[in-house]
């Protein structure tokens, strides 16, 4: 082979070598970059990567489902991690990017979609021993856009907390310099967060960030309660070590809280976090009228400015601004906001506050509020810390104490001090000195001092004296503790002095006398207490106590002598109850006795026992009840009785009166109950009373009951029988005339398993069989009929029941109507009951026809009447009904809604037209009335006419037998206020009297014509706005016959006082005399008047004998000194009342007699609630007396008189009317 060849074969060869090789490391560049399309580009490749990083990281990381591809996006289904405590997960992420972008610079993410994402965090640990990490590094290798970035369903769990974040929106660029965010949104229902701006990625993070966003639902944010939408603004610039901010929050209610300042910190450098003593801060802020709620029930707008300089070692504070209520923002100029109980401050308060702090203590210079209501000056220091000390002075300058509680008029000054430490409950000191309590209150001075120091082992009160008025109360004592044998014993030395002399000085609820000294000192277990309480009078609200006396003795034996004895209580519906009680022995042996006497019903009875343990065993005998009503009961025999803090057991207890017998048994324990009793032969007629005169029953009554488990749900049963009652009503005047009908009664109720049912069957027959041999056979004239389910007793469970009834005839109810008789007619009562408890369903028809009656007590008969009645299950009511009388008749139609089975709303409307209200021989009134009530949710007004078509108003004289008050006797008057149920009424009436009214008494004939506006509201008296003028007038007086030429009754405030313009005259040949009469009802004033002109002696002897002075007798004289002398004595009290308050006086008076010469003046004062002395002088005899009275008792007294008689009389008193 030449060498040709073979260079040519060697060539050939390499050439070959040349291209495999080429073609290897091709195929070694294309191989790589083939798996990374495959990677990239395929879904194959991707979820093959996504898996690789999934087996990776191992159970943290948990991949659901893979679709899309790496180079343009993905989505990933159902992803997991956990790692310790911390969890993530989300239902799916999507996104939509173009990997090959990166080739031009920057990563674009179009879209990026994560739904329901939550993140669990562990719950704050209180653990500080982490090292905190270091500052951030937010550069990115290369930009990226962020163009749309989308979270929805966003939730984070941080130990028992949560937080939702509905919707999050981002739409950034990040590059190395730092992050653009064109927009930052977070929403949550209605409440909007936006953020923008730029942020550097490096410390300290230059920014300038803008904010926005508003809230829908403050008290998430707001502690203090702020009502209303807020929205804010804000900004931020500079960076972490020298930050500027600025912010303005807004409210609807149109208030506005600005702030702005600098804050320089000094930034770590190895970790996040900051150095407080070297950072400042420079605050400003200012309000505008905006909204705070300083207590639950008050509501204040602030405004004003607050500033804040410094670090953390040292700083200032100050404030200066104002608080307003809200209701005197709103109010017009010179509208009156005091007393109201709901709203305490009630005045513009302008508020002072300057002070500098440190680390651990704040030193308050001056802290000082103002406003109408009084002033408040405080300064001192507080030391924080373990433990924290405090030491301040206030002052308190005229406070108005209506802020306290409306009745309490006054202003009231103090100085205070107060100092002490706290460590804990366990380590703790402090003191409050009262150094001066002064003012007035209720008009009355105030003076007071005291000092109160607590710690754990001792507590103390030193001189506490408080006066307000003719009241005064002393108090001081210790309270100590001491370990013996590793057990406390606490030791007690109190004593105490109070003097109220006149209750009502501090309270105008309050009324009354109250005395008491006391001491209790020894172990707190066992002290010995000795005490005495006396009250006269006592007054509460509308409660009385005429007479308590209380005494209290204890010694170290633990014996104990109490008496108590309560006399006169009276309280709304009830009077002269009264209550006795007495207990003497010791704790573990000892008897009682009470006596209670309440609404003319006695009940006494006595018990013997000991206490042992908080538990009370013993035996009570001797039980009696006495009621008008059950009438006289004594227990049978002795019960053992036992109560605890847990339990109460009572034996078989039995009270019986005159064959019949009731009887009970109680076991309760903790919270369980088990009761049995059953009443047998029980005399119907004990109920007579509730019927009146007229109506008569007789028969008995037997029951049972049983009762066990807890209250929420019993097992049980009750059952009543009644059968038959005889009811008897008499009908006429004559012996004989009576009707008797028969009722009988059955009733039941069950409860098992918290469901509880009941039922009630009432009939009533007529023609009772044995009454007459010739009474035809019992007829039934009507029935009621009910029954009632509930299903578990608490409020939201179903209720089931109906009530029918139907009767012919209404006889019988005349027994219960007592005011009316001889009713007849049909009665008709359809209803259902459904719903629950808590909110019951109901729907009734209740229809009267044919009604007839008589009202005895004002002769008048009325007929024809028709009533009806309906709820339907809306809760709407409609009202019908007419009634005639004579010629005269009375429609009403009403209709409204009921929110509730017994609160109604709506309208009713009556008119009528001549319809005779009365008939008797002293009243008569024929009306025509056009009156509307409207029935709202809190209270009903009645408006519109009255008419008086006819009237006859004769007031009879006494008769001549009647004996006239004993001048030693005192009449007191019960005192009674009528008892109101259901809304308060307003009254807006226009009364017309035509010119057929006729009146006649107390001396005066004469017909009443005019116009009255009668208004009332609540409970406030009625007021009368007109004039009633008198006509044809004649005046009785001085036993002469006068003629009213004039008469007004002027009416411009409480009804019962109008004002008088009367003239009443007589003539004679040569003289016209006569009476004029002024003032009020309630305080007349007369003065004698002549034509011609005459000396006030000659127009008195004229009008009373019709005869000048030179023609009259003896007779005539002493007559006319009488009339002058009783004329001047009733036209004194304002003088007497002047004196009385000017002399510190109980009564001053001045008193007639039977004869002008028996005129005298008293004076008198009680020297004591039960001691009075007075000194009587004759005003026209030079004789006087010395007179002491003395009570003994509610009823008893005596009397002693010294002067020109000496006389010493035994008083027993009287109180009609109870």
């Amino acid at each position: 082979m030449t060498d040709k060849s073979k260079q040519a074969q060697t060539t050939t060869v390499a050439g070959k070598w040349r291209r495999a090789l080429a073609s290897i490391l091709l195929l070694t560049l294309l191989l790589p970059c083939g798996a990374i399309l495959w990677l990239v580009q395929t879904e194959s490749g991707s979820r093959w990567v996504i898996g690789t990083v999934d087996r990776h990281w191992g159970p943290d990381l948990q991949i659901g489902q893979v679709s899309g591809t790496l180079g343009h996006g993905l989505t990933l289904s159902d992803i997991r991690w956990r790692q310790n405590d911390i969890a993530l997960s989300m239902e799916r992420v999507g996104g939509s990017w173009s990997l090959w972008e990166v080739m031009g610079g920057q990563l674009i993410v179009r879209e990026l979609k994560i739904r329901n994402l939550t993140l669990s965090l562990p719950g704050d640990s209180g653990s500080t021993g982490s090292t905190p990490p270091a500052w951030p590094d937010l550069t990115v290798p290369l930009p990226v856009r962020l163009d749309s970035v989308d979270f929805r369903g966003v939730s984070i769990h941080r130990g028992d907390d949560r937080h939702r974040i509905d919707h999050i929106q981002l739409r950034a660029l990040l590059t190395a310099h730092g992050i653009q965010l064109d927009t930052l949104t977070l929403s949550r229902d209605q409440d909007r967060l936006k953020l923008a701006g730029k942020i550097a990625t490096r410390l300290p993070y230059r920014l300038d960030l803008s904010l926005k966003w508003q809230v829908t639902d403050p008290p998430r944010f707001d502690p203090l309660g702020i009502t209303g939408a807020l929205s804010g603004n804000g900004r931020l610039s500079g960076n972490l070590q020298d930050l500027h901010f600025s912010h303005k929050l807004a409210n609807t209610d149109g208030g506005t809280f600005s702030v702005s300042g600098d804050l320089n910190t000094a930034l770590t450098s190895d970790h996040i976090g900051l150095v407080p003593e070297d950072s400042t801060l420079a605050l400003s802020a200012t309000l505008d009228q905006w909204p705070t709620r300083p207590t639950p029930t008050s509501a204040t707008t602030a405004s004003g400015e607050i500033r804040v300089a410094g670090n953390w070692q040292a700083y200032r504070l100050e404030i200066q601004g104002k608080l307003v209520p809200a209701a005197v923002a709103s109010a017009p100029p010179g509208s009156a906001l005091r007393g109201n109980p709901e709203y305490r401050l009630t005045e513009p308060v302008d508020l002072t506050l300057k002070a500098d702090g440190q680390a651990r203590s704040i030193e308050v210079r001056h802290l000082f509020l103002a406003s109408a209501s009084g002033q408040i000056a405080a300064s001192g220091s507080v030391r924080l810390g373990a433990p924290l000390q405090w030491d301040a002075t206030v002052k308190l300058t005229d406070i108005n104490s209506a802020l306290f509680d409306p009745e309490l008029l006054g202003r009231l000054s103090a100085r205070l001090a107060t100092q002490g430490r706290w460590q804990d409950k366990g380590d703790f000191s402090a003191k409050l000195t009262i150094d001066e309590l002064s003012g007035k209150l209720r008009g009355h001075p105030v003076d007071g001092h005291g000092e109160l120091d607590l710690a754990p082992m001792r507590q103390v009160v030193r001189n506490a004296r408080l006066a307000a008025g003719d009241n005064h109360m002393e108090f001081s004592g210790t309270h100590r503790v001491s370990i013996s044998d590793g057990s406390p014993r606490h030791s007690l030395e109190l004593r105490w002095q109070i003097d109220a002399n006149q209750l009502d000085q501090l309270h105008p609820g309050l009324g009354g006398q109250l005395h008491s000294t006391g001491t209790a000192v020894g172990d707190l277990a066992s002290p010995v207490i000795v005490t005495d309480i006396e009250g006269r009078r006592l007054r509460y609200a509308d409660s009385t106590l005429e007479r308590l006396t209380l005494k209290l003795t204890t010694d170290q034996a633990q014996q104990l002598d109490l008496t108590l004895d309560a006399r006169g209580i009276s309280t709304p519906g009830l009077s002269g109850d009264s209550i006795a009680l007495s207990a003497k022995g010791a704790l573990d042996q000892h008897a009682i006795e009470a006596d209670i006497r309440v609404a003319g019903q006695s009940i006494s009875a006595q018990a013997t026992g000991s206490l042992d343990e908080q538990r009370w065993r013993g035996e009570v005998t001797g039980i009696k009840l006495d009621s008008p009503i059950a009438g006289r009961w004594q227990q049978k025999s002795p019960v053992d009785l036992s109560v605890g803090p847990d339990t109460i057991q009572l034996g078989n207890l039995c009270l019986t009166q005159s064959g019949g017998d009731a009887c009970a048994a109680i076991h309760w324990t903790d919270g369980t109950l088990k009761a049995s009793g059953q009443v047998t032969q029980l005399d119907v007629a004990r109920f007579n009373p509730l019927f009146g005169d007229l109506t008569h029953l007789s028969g008995t009554m037997d029951g049972d009951f049983a009762i066990e488990g807890f209250p929420a749900a019993p097992r049980g049963h009750l059952n009543i029988r009644a059968t038959p009652i005889t009811m008897t009503i008499r009908t006429g005047e004559e012996d004989g005339d009576e009707l008797q009908q028969a009722l009988s009664l059955t009733a039941g109720a069950t409860a098992q398993g918290g469901n509880a049912q009941g039922q009630l069957i009432l009939t009533v027959h007529d023609n009772i069989p044995g009454l007459k041999s010739e009474a035809p056979s019992p007829t039934e004239i009507g029935v009621f009929e009910g029954r009632i389910a509930v299903r578990g007793l608490s409020e939201a469970r179903a209720l089931d029941g109906h009530l029918r009834g139907h009767f012919d005839d209404l006889r019988w109810l005349d027994g219960l109507l007592p005011r009316i008789e001889r009713l007849e007619g049909e009665l008709a009562v359809n209803a259902d009951l459904q719903g629950t408890l808590d909110a019951p369903v109901a729907s009734a028809e209740l229809t009267l026809d044919g009604v007839r009656a008589r009202i005895p007590e004002l002769r008048t008969a009325f007929n024809n009447g028709q009533l009806a009645v309906s709820l339907n299950d809306e809760r709407q009511w409609l009202l019908s009904g007419r009634v005639e009388a004579g010629d005269g008749r009375l429609t009403a139609s009403g209709r409204g809604s009921a929110s509730s089975l017994l609160d109604l709303t709506g309208s009713i409307n009556i008119a009528g037209d001549k319809f005779p209200l009365a008939q008797r021989e002293d009243l008569q009134l024929v009306t025509s009335p056009d009156l509307s009530i409207s029935i709202g949710q809190t209270s009903a007004t009645v408006t519109g006419t009255l008419a008086i078509d006819k009237g006859r108003i004769k007031l009879r004289p006494l008769p001549d037998q009647a004996i006239a008050v004993s001048s030693d006797e005192v009449v007191t008057p019960a005192r009674t206020k009528p008892e109101t149920m259901g809304k308060p009424w307003d009254t807006d009436i226009k009364l017309v009297l035509g010119n057929d009214f006729q009146f006649s008494g107390y001396g005066l004939t004469s017909r009443v014509a005019g116009d009255l506006r009668l208004s009332q509201r609540g409970q406030s008296p009625t007021r009368a706005l007109g004039t009633l003028t008198l006509l044809d007038g004649k005046y009785k007086a001085y036993g002469q016959s006068l003629e009213v030429e004039q008469g007004y009754l002027l009416f411009q405030g409480p009804v019962d006082n109008p004002g008088l313009n009367i003239r009443a005259v007589r003539k004679t040949a040569d003289y016209r005399v006569g009476i004029a009469i002024s003032g009020f009802a309630k305080d007349i004033r007369s003065e004698i008047f002549s034509d011609p002109v005459l000396p006030p002696t000659e127009a008195t002897t004229i009008l009373l004998t019709g005869k000048v002075p030179s023609d009259m007798n003896a007779s005539d004289t002493n007559l006319v000194m009488n009339a002058v002398a009783a004329l001047g004595i009733s036209q004194s009290q304002w003088i007497t009342r002047s004196l009385q308050n000017q002399l510190g006086l109980d009564v001053v008076s001045l008193r007639g007699g039977d004869d002008y010469l028996d005129s005298s003046l008293m004076v008198g004062k009680y020297l004591t609630p039960d001691l009075f002395i007075s000194y009587v002088h004759n005003l026209f005899n030079p004789t006087s007396s010395v007179q002491l009275e003395y009570s003994l008792s509610e009823h008893l007294g005596l009397k002693a008189e010294s002067g020109d008689n000496q006389s010493i009389d035994l008083q027993y008193r009287i109180e009609h009317g109870r």
